[in-house]
């Protein structure tokens, strides 16, 4: 937290008049200048840029990162490890990873071309029927709990204030405050407004998606909390999505789409090349890793 700080307070907007090899930070050997701070920044995406500048919290964070990779490169340096064969090979595969990331980045970049507009709405005109709200119901229930009583005895109870609810001896909103066992009934009174599949158990979400008129009662419904008895206060039919909706997700997708593509003909392109391969070389090299014991 105190370095935190310290290092939020050295950040500010002048951190950008400040010369390259200005030092920022320091502990020990290493030592952080405006310039390494300043390439750390080019890597951050420039949308979240002003989120993570404007922390103080954030930014302390960032140096003593930088801080702490110098301390042990330092050491690493001291070590020779530079030198290493073994350091130098994944120096080198470093190096490739990064431009060919970068490479295919562009790639993607320059070969997603277009009218993102256009190409979004002919999308969403293709795939109407993908685009629509998902079916939901408000449902109110009572429950009868399994949690401290046996099966035996929380279905008798149910099965009772079920047949009282449906005779209408039993208004079902005042049973529900007198006789649910749901934790959440103290505060909902047993109402679950646009429940959507997938959000309930699956025999809550059976019984609740058959009831067909505003009004109707479930049979009693057993789950692993106990016995329901659920009653269907609306239905919510699914909606087409209006364009502007979904037209930023089409667009992101489009875009992603067209950037694979030229991602994908550059790489078959390459492929088409037939290599030239120098099989004498391949074997003598094969041959010189080859175990004693396999050696003629």
């Amino acid at each position: 937290m105190r370095f935190s700080l310290i290092f939020g307070l050295l950040f500010t907007s002048t951190v950008f008049a400040q010369a390259d090899d200005e030092w920022l930070a320091r502990r020990g050997g290493a030592e952080v200048s405006a310039k390494e701070l300043r390439d750390y920044i080019v890597t951050i995406p420039e949308e979240y840029r002003p989120g993570v500048l404007l922390s103080r919290k954030r930014v302390g964070e960032i140096m003593n990162g930088l801080l702490l990779n110098e301390q042990i490169v330092n050491d690493a340096l001291a070590a020779g490890l530079e030198n290493d064969p073994k350091v130098q090979v994944e120096f080198e595969r470093a190096r490739q990873r990064v431009l060919i990331q970068a490479w295919m980045q562009k790639l993607g970049e320059d070969g997603a071309k277009g009218n993102f507009d256009q190409l979004a709405y002919e999308e969403y005109l293709a795939k109407e029927s993908e685009f629509m709200t998902p079916e939901a119901v408000d449902v109110t229930h009572l429950l009868i709990s399994t949690k401290n009583r046996d099966d035996a005895s929380a279905q008798l109870i149910a099965d009772d204030l079920h047949a009282r609810i449906l005779s209408g001896e039993l208004d079902f909103d005042a049973a529900i405050k007198e006789h649910s066992e749901d934790p959440s009934a103290a505060s909902n009174e047993g109402h679950f407004p646009g429940v959507r599949r997938g959000q309930m158990v699956k025999p809550f979400e059976n019984a609740a998606f058959k009831l067909e008129n505003i009004g109707d009662f479930s049979k009693l419904v057993k789950s692993q909390f106990g016995y329901h008895i659920i009653r269907l206060d609306k239905r919510h039919e699914p909606k087409q999505l209006p364009f502007e909706q979904v037209k930023g997700q089409l667009i992101a997708e489009k875009r992603k789409e067209l950037e694979a593509k030229a991602r994908e003909r550059y790489n078959n392109k390459l492929q088409e090349i037939a290599p030239e391969v120098n099989e004498n070389a391949i074997q003598a090299l094969m041959d010189d890793y080859r175990p004693a014991e396999f050696k003629q």
